[in-house]
């Protein structure tokens, strides 16, 4: 109620004295989660107070343990997009727990487009949602810690799309994957898949 007040005093009031109601930690993640859902992104004032509010308390609880879907939800939302990459940054937040395949959709362009998830998502999520366009200055930053083996593994950037990143022809998806797979494939992995020779048959022709 109060917490979403556009009036600022009600703001520092109701935050001052919820802790005093309630044990925060009993409230939760959700609690906090719920105040970002309900913020309309164009209150610039009352959204930016709220949202560090809540983020700043969220951050206290392991980050790792939200849902996969809050965090893609948290990922996406404009007042909350710098939280995430922080978290990410940092390490508070781990990639694998948001999902490789969400991830790979923010990093690159035309991932971004072809995504059945991201159009229902814009559906779903009102105005704002529809509104959201490819970000090529975030795709930069999740390249790059997709470049960090200590980050991201082979298996979990897979090598099929690293390969079509490198048949692009923007520098953003070509530098990035041609030093990836040179830093961390082996020779073998870009041989062709070969059958297994066939079993040498008998004198009677009997394999």
């Amino acid at each position: 109620g109060r917490i979403l007040s556009d009036s600022e005093q009600a703001f520092e009031f109701a935050t001052k004295l919820l802790p005093k109601v309630h044990n925060l930690k009993e409230l939760g993640p959700a609690f906090f989660a719920v105040l970002l859902q309900k913020v309309n992104p164009e209150d610039d004032d009352k959204s930016e107070r709220v949202v560090s509010y809540a983020t700043t308390e969220l951050a206290k609880f392991d980050l790792n343990a939200l849902a996969p879907d809050l965090l893609k939800w948290l990922a996406l939302f404009p007042p909350t997009q710098t939280y995430i990459n922080q978290w990410l940054n940092t390490g508070k937040l781990k990639l694998q727990t948001v999902g490789f395949d969400f991830l790979k959709v923010i990093a690159f362009a035309p991932d971004w487009d072809a995504s059945p998830w991201l159009a229902k998502f814009k559906i779903d999520n009102g105005a704002w949602a529809k509104e959201l366009s490819f970000d090529e200055g975030r795709a930069g930053v999740f390249l790059g810690w997709f470049a960090d083996v200590r980050k991201a593994s082979n298996a979990e950037l897979g090598f099929d799309w690293l390969m079509r990143l490198v048949a692009r022809s923007e520098p953003l998806y070509h530098t990035f994957a041609s030093d990836r797979l040179i830093r961390a494939f082996l020779p073998a992995d870009f041989a062709p898949t070969q059958a297994p020779p066939a079993a040498a048959c008998g004198r009677w022709g009997y394999c």
